[in-house]
């Protein structure tokens, strides 16, 4: 199990002059860090990878749910996302179905930048669960978050 885990941590670069998984060819702008969060529930894991929360910005989430104690893919149902601004706000991404087993691909757009708290549902047959994914933050810019994340380094 943590060698699949660490499998899906790393990120494969493309090779020069081809888009990567991302759609971005070897003269577009460097990646900015990816976020991930790792979650276990009594019944279910969620492991979810999503860039930076940019204002203006389509966010695109890749939360992975897994029904425990089988490893199960969850093969159906639908999966939010909640992105609550300290000021009570909430910006929802929700898929209705997953893309592929066990991978809900909801996206989000902030509107404000500012800290937030992520929360992720999944109501499906087979499991349902709301995880607290803890604090967030949406950056003003993509300036900005390069600013406070820093940029990918090279392999």
């Amino acid at each position: 199990m943590l060698t699949a885990l660490a499998a899906c941590h790393g990120h494969v670069h493309a090779p020069p002059g081809a888009a990567d998984d991302h759609g971005h060819g070897a003269a577009g702008p460097a990646e900015l860090p990816g976020q991930s969060v790792t979650i276990w529930a009594e019944r279910t894991e969620l492991f979810m990878e999503y860039p930076p929360l940019i204002v203006g910005q389509p966010t695109r989430f890749a939360a992975h749910v897994t029904e425990m104690p089988s490893f199960r893919a969850v093969t159906a149902g639908a999966a939010s996302v909640t992105v609550k601004l300290a000021g009570g706000a909430e910006v929802v991404g929700r898929a209705d179905a997953p893309a592929n087993p066990g991978i809900f691909r909801p996206t989000v757009t902030p509107s404000a930048a500012g800290a937030c708290e992520l929360i992720i549902s999944v109501e499906s047959p087979q499991v349902t669960e709301r995880f607290s994914a803890g604090p967030c933050q949406v950056y003003a810019s993509e300036a900005d978050a390069r600013a406070a994340l820093g940029e990918e380094g090279e392999d």
